[in-house]
């Protein structure tokens, strides 16, 4: 690990320079003298709250199911004074940039029996289906909230998931709805398509015999769905996609630190 960073204007070499009024460590550049902290070098520069309270803050609203007025009372709660819009301005600028540190330091090993199936949602009071993929591990692969059930959402959901599991499924779980079965074929030609909802069906593969329903995504539906009932469904397909990924998420960390995933440090070194 290097100890120190590179200067961000001209990537030359750069000393340690006392600290600044919050007791951060300046670093000065050897070459262009450009002084700048390891905070300045992340998202959260320029931000009047720590990093922390800020990550904290998206982790109560999605782990445990909290409106962004929740959040803003139990953090004033523990003397830290903020508006529920401000979490809300948290939620949507730093949801994305949370899933793409989580890609690069949170590597993930799906397994090749997927889970595809949609449910309904209200989207600024219109119907929206929130297409979702999991493994066979309860790993959330991929969601995607379209504005129509059709086999183009169901395809975009399944290229989304290999995208983030790096290879096509060999067994593909959904109900008996027929948008499904254009996309999964596409996927593989060797890819079985099984059709089971709640009761489950038998199958044979690679000489196992095995029962696939889809009892465990219906499960997943049920946990998403106490969130979504709390802000009365989403303001757009926009924000609705940016709020479904970052379930998406803290589902797939389960019990990690997230804090120690995002510490400034880390950030800026990462292992």
């Amino acid at each position: 690990m290097k100890e120190y960073p590179n200067c961000p204007k001209c990537n030359s070499e750069t000393w340690k320079y006392g600290f600044d009024w919050s007791n951060k460590q300046i670093f000065i550049c050897k070459k262009c003298r450009t002084r700048f902290t390891l905070r300045s070098l992340t998202p959260f520069t320029n931000r009047k709250f720590p990093d922390n309270v800020i990550i904290y803050a998206i982790k109560f609203y999605y782990k445990y199911k909290m409106t962004t007025a929740d959040v803003a009372r139990l953090l004033g709660d523990l003397g830290i004074q903020l508006s529920d819009e401000i979490v809300r301005l948290w939620v949507r600028d730093y949801t994305p940039i949370l899933e793409h540190m989580i890609k690069n330091w949170n590597k993930r090993s799906y397994t090749k029996k997927w889970h595809i199936d949609e449910t309904f949602t209200k989207v600024k009071g219109k119907t929206g289906y929130l297409f979702t993929v999991l493994d066979s591990e309860n790993n959330i692969l991929s969601v995607f909230l379209s504005n129509r059930r059709d086999k183009e959402s169901a395809k975009k959901a399944l290229k989304l998931a290999e995208k983030e599991a790096g290879f096509k499924p060999e067994i593909v779980v959904s109900d008996e709805y027929p948008a499904y079965e254009k996309p999964v074929k596409k996927m593989d030609r060797k890819c079985k398509h099984v059709k089971a909802h709640f009761k489950g069906k038998w199958i044979i593969h690679k000489g196992k015999l095995m029962r696939l329903s889809n009892n465990r995504i219906e499960g997943l539906f049920s946990h998403f769905k106490l969130h979504y009932h709390q802000f009365r469904g989403f303001k757009s397909f926009v924000s609705g996609n940016i709020i479904a990924n970052g379930f998406k998420i803290f589902w797939n960390l389960k019990d990690k630190d997230i804090l120690d995933l995002f510490s400034v440090k880390r950030i800026y070194f990462p292992l």
